[in-house]
C-alpha cells in the first residue's frame, strides 16, 4: 500500500509519499541522525514497492549538485532494484545506473532488505545530493512520482469537486481517493483501537500474598470501565474454577480521545 498526492505545481504531478527525512527517533524517543544512503535506501524500496504494483511507470528525481538527476524504478529478475537514468544519452554506460541488491536477513529467512551497491558512480551521486534543512528537520533532496493519467485527472477532479487537499491509497489490487482529512481520522482512530487493546499486566497470589502467577487480561474502552488489578485478578481465578468474581455494575466512561541497510554489491 502506499499514498499518492498532487504536486503543488500549475501542472501538477503524482507524488508518491516518502519518508526523506533524516532524523529519526530511537526506540528511547532520542531523535538521531540517518546517512544519506540509509535515507535513499527507503525511498527506494518505497519506490520499488509502487513500481510492482502496476500503476504506472515510477520515477526519482534526486536534487544534486550538478543538477536534477532523473530515473525509471525498475526491478530486474532477482527482485533488484534498479534506477535507470530517464536520459537515453545515458543508459548506454552502465556507471550510470544505480542498483540496490536484495538480501536475506539471515536471522529471519522471512524477511529481506536492500543494500546499494558501490558500482559505477553510485557513491559520488549519493554524496552530491542536496539537503534541504527546516527548523526541525532535514530532508534528503529526493520525489518519487507517478505516471498515470487517469488517476492523475481522477485527483484533480476530486480535489476541484470537494474544495480539499486529495491523496490516493493504492495497492496492487486496490485505489481509493480521499480528502486528507478523512485519511488522517482513519489513522488516528486506528492509533487509539491499537491503544485500547492492550493487555495489563495481572499477578495471581495465594491467600499469604505469594505470587503463584503471572498473566495479563484485556483492557477494555469504549463504554465499559477498565477492570482494576483486584477485578482482574477475581475474573482469571473465577476463569479457573477458584471463586465467582464479584460483579459490580461499571458507570460508562467517555471514550479516551488519546492520539495517540548497509552498502555492498
Amino acid at each position: 500500500m502506499a499514498f499518492v498526492e498532487l504536486t503543488k505545481e500549475e501542472n501538477p504531478k503524482l507524488a508518491v509519499q516518502v519518508n526523506n527525512s533524516l532524523k529519526y527517533q530511537d526506540k528511547d524517543g532520542n531523535l538521531k541522525d540517518r546517512q544519506k544512503v540509509t535515507a535513499l535506501i527507503d525511498i527506494v524500496k518505497e519506490a520499488g514497492q509502487v513500481a510492482s504494483m502496476g500503476k504506472g511507470a515510477v520515477s526519482l528525481s534526486l536534487n544534486t549538485e550538478s543538477g536534477y538527476k532523473n530515473y525509471f524504478v525498475n526491478k530486474n529478475d532477482k527482485e533488484d532494484i534498479v534506477l535507470v537514468p530517464t536520459d537515453k544519452n545515458l543508459q548506454n554506460d552502465k556507471d550510470n545506473f544505480i542498483y540496490f541488491n536484495k538480501k536475506v536477513d539471515i536471522n529471519n529467512p522471512d524477511k529481506h532488505f536492500y543494500s546499494m551497491s558501490k558500482s559505477g558512480n553510485s557513491e559520488q551521486i549519493v554524496e552530491s545530493i542536496k539537503i534541504n534543512t527546516t527548523d526541525k528537520s532535514a530532508y534528503l533532496g529526493a520525489r518519487v512520482t507517478l505516471s498515470n493519467k487517469d488517476l492523475l485527472q481522477d485527483m484533480i477532479k476530486f480535489e476541484q469537486d470537494s474544495g480539499e487537499k486529495a491523496v490516493a491509497t493504492i495497492g496492487k489490487n486496490s485505489l481509493n481517493i480521499e480528502t486528507t482529512s478523512e485519511l488522517q481520522a482513519k489513522r488516528e482512530a486506528k492509533s487509539q483501537e491499537q491503544n485500547q487493546s492492550k493487555e495489563i499486566p495481572v499477578e495471581i497470589q495465594d491467600k499469604n500474598g505469594n505470587v503463584v502467577e503471572k498473566t495479563s487480561t484485556p483492557k477494555r474502552h469504549g463504554g465499559i470501565v477498565e477492570n482494576t488489578l483486584e477485578e482482574a485478578q477475581a475474573n482469571i481465578r473465577a476463569m479457573r474454577g477458584k471463586e465467582a468474581p464479584e460483579k459490580k455494575q461499571f458507570k460508562p466512561k467517555a471514550k479516551s480521545q488519546d492520539k495517540g541497510q548497509d552498502i555492498e554489491r
